[in-house]
């Protein structure tokens, strides 16, 4: 058995007529964000591939998911990664960040895959939880509004008897 660990590496077919020589380079583009006369361009440095035999010119998924960065940096927000990094540095799986926080389990899950930008309230929402004191808050008020039925339950039930 060798110790030396092998690389695989991933062959790269073009799209449309499946040639594995397929170049790729490091290209500055820019794309509009926005509509009308609000629109903004915004620049992204992503890889490019060539096909050298049919031609082709195209990006593949990671071109969104640089186009989706430079969106929320442009509008100040958290990006996709740096929401997932938070829900980690947490401890928390999505499903208990979920129930802590309120935020609906899938909407958190859209936008962690980039598949949706969060508005500037809830941005906010999410930078008040970098600082653990403010989840450790939301933790006590659960655990309290909980009490609080229990206690309710009890009166409501005292009441009856």
């Amino acid at each position: 058995m060798n110790d030396s660990s092998e690389m695989t590496l991933s062959i790269i077919c073009c799209p449309a007529c499946n040639s594995e020589d397929v170049q790729s380079q490091i290209v500055n583009t820019s794309f509009l964000y926005g509509e009308g006369e609000s629109a903004t361009a915004l620049a992204v440095e992503l890889r490019a591939f060539q096909c050298q035999d049919c031609g082709l010119e195209y990006v593949d998924d990671s071109a969104e998911d640089l186009k989706h960065e430079a969106v929320c940096r442009h509008l100040g927000v958290f990006t996709s990664a740096e929401i997932e990094s938070l829900r980690d540095s947490l401890g928390m799986s999505r499903s208990k960040f979920a129930q802590v926080t309120k935020i609906g389990e899938a909407t958190l899950g859209r936008w962690e895959r980039g598949a949706l930008i969060q508005n500037a309230a809830y941005d906010q929402f999410l930078y008040l939880l970098t600082f653990p004191e403010n989840i450790v808050r939301l933790l006590n008020r659960g655990h309290s509004q909980n009490n609080d039925k229990l206690i309710t339950n009890q009166s409501s039930e005292t009441i009856q008897k």
